[in-house]
């Protein structure tokens, strides 16, 4: 910093900056912040003329300074942060995940400019109230993971070990109707039927009943979902789309008839164990994008193959005072079983009526992303409860409008699996071992002790972590090669 810019602003009639040595002011602040952990970025909020980049640069040495504007007034000297957000065209929440990161935020040093605090009072309430959504959601996708890591793992080995019949979709120019499980998806269902040679059918595991019930085969199945609940709707395409391949992550919950049996389209998120696997066991896969709702993979996905316009059916992603999904519905047959006079089905859908954080994340997804217009909501007139700016609402009648000639079914080329299944068991068994201590393998299975260790100061408490997790990847390494030892795991 030089003393050229030792310019006073004033807003409100609060003074952003010390009128007589604003860099002695910021290197005072920033040598009074208290960070009890090791940051692995620093944000701070408006900045103001940025005397404090510096301080902070010197203090955190190698870790990246980033700043949220509060006004367009300071562009001048955005150069001296690593980053800037203004988060005005779309979701800063959104923004900042997606530039840094659930592992990053949560090991991330927030820092307030007090005056632009004071300067900017609404500004500074949206501003921190979009860093606690972020921070919540990193906290939430963390949790996710920490809790299904393992099963994810086992999940990936099960497919590696099971897997017969590659299939791989070729690119198209026909449209795409994604049929997603919100109630909106059943008053489309004989509309669907009728166009069904106009548009390429991706199907989310969960509308497989409701299109089955319909008698509408789709092109494709796709679920990424980790969770033994997904395996219930994935049972009805053996009985009723025994020809339909499913795309499907190898983290994915399947159950073993069907990688034996189906034609498989791999998917893969290009990180983590799950990869290692892919790559090392030699099965080819299609880049997909990883999400927390399928919705998010199917419309990266769809994307990807066909340059045509995508329509989606049954995304509601609200809550619902009726229905919570198309039905038939497998879970909801499940759950409905154990609906009694004490315990009536009202009661156990009411929380679906309410807001729900799930949703709210889902949602703020598919409101950040640019489509460039060719991403459309379909329904039969009826209007959604919620908008996506960057996803128009469309009716049928536009559909029929813009889907006119009929199209080819979606092409697949197939492979079929080169080594027996024993062979294949012995060489990932050999990878399990290869990957037993692998840093990258212990933190896509125990993300939260490793983001603890990386922001551990005291050499003796990261010493407990390291310890720690050895001794959990031993263990998991255990529970992996024992599970190949059944033969179909």
């Amino acid at each position: 910093m030089t003393n050229e810019r030792t310019v006073v602003f004033t807003v409100n009639g609060v003074r952003l900056h010390s009128a007589y040595n604003p860099q002695a002011e910021a290197e005072r602040f920033v040598s009074s912040l208290e960070a009890p952990f090791l940051p692995k970025a620093v944000i701070v909020t408006e900045p103001a003329l940025s005397y404090i980049a510096e301080p902070l640069k010197k203090r955190f040495p190698g870790i990246p300074v980033c700043a949220i504007r509060y006004s367009e007034s300071f562009k001048d000297v955005d150069s001296y942060f690593t980053q800037v957000f203004y988060g005005k065209e779309k979701s800063l929440a959104e923004e900042l995940f997606s530039y840094f990161g659930e592992e990053t935020l949560s090991a991330s040093l927030f820092v307030s400019w007090q005056p632009s605090a004071k300067a900017f009072p609404k500004e500074d309430e949206n501003v921190w109230e979009e860093i606690k959504k972020a921070v919540l959601k990193s906290r939430d996708v963390l949790a996710t993971r920490t809790y299904f890591s393992k099963r994810w793992a086992k999940n990936a080995v099960r497919f590696c070990a099971l897997i017969k019949t590659q299939a791989f979709p070729q690119k198209t120019d026909s449209p795409v109707i994604i049929c997603a499980s919100g109630p909106s998806l059943t008053p489309s269902l004989p509309l669907i039927k009728k166009n069904r040679n106009r548009a390429i059918v991706l199907a989310l595991s969960s509308a497989v009943s409701p299109l089955k019930k319909e008698g509408i085969v789709p092109d494709m199945i796709l679920s990424t979902d980790g969770g033994y609940w997904a395996k219930a709707h994935l049972r009805e395409c053996h009985f009723a789309f025994r020809e339909v391949p499913l795309a499907l992550s190898a983290e994915s919950a399947c159950p073993s008839k069907l990688l034996l049996e189906h034609a498989v389209v791999p998917l893969s998120y290009g990180d983590g164990i799950s990869e290692s696997l892919i790559k090392e066991s030699g099965i080819k896969a299609l880049h997909a994008e990883r999400n927390g709702t399928v919705s998010g993979t199917a419309a990266c996905l769809a994307l990807k193959l066909s340059t045509g316009p995508i329509f989606f059916c049954g995304l509601d992603l609200s809550p619902s005072s009726g229905k919570v999904h198309a039905e038939p519905n497998q879970n909801e047959n499940r759950d409905s079983l154990r609906d009694m006079k004490l315990c009536t089905k009202e009661t156990r859908l009411t929380p679906s009526h309410f807001a729900s954080p799930s949703l709210d994340l889902y949602a703020s997804w598919f409101r950040s992303r640019n489509f460039n217009g060719r991403i459309f909501r379909l329904s039969l007139g009826s209007k959604y409860k919620n908008s996506f700016p960057n996803i128009p609402d469309v009716d049928w009648n536009f559909f029929e409008k813009t889907c006119t000639a009929p199209v080819k079914p979606l092409a697949f080329s197939f492979t079929g699996s080169e080594k027996e299944n024993t062979n294949r068991i012995k060489d990932l068994e050999q990878i399990l071992d290869d990957h037993r201590a692998d840093p990258v393998w212990q933190k896509d299975a125990f993300p939260a002790l490793c983001i603890l260790r990386e922001r551990s100061i005291s050499g003796e408490q990261k010493a407990q972590y390291e310890s720690q997790i050895n001794k959990e990847s031993e263990k998991l390494n255990g529970e992996l090669k024992a599970l190949l030892a059944g033969g179909h795991p």
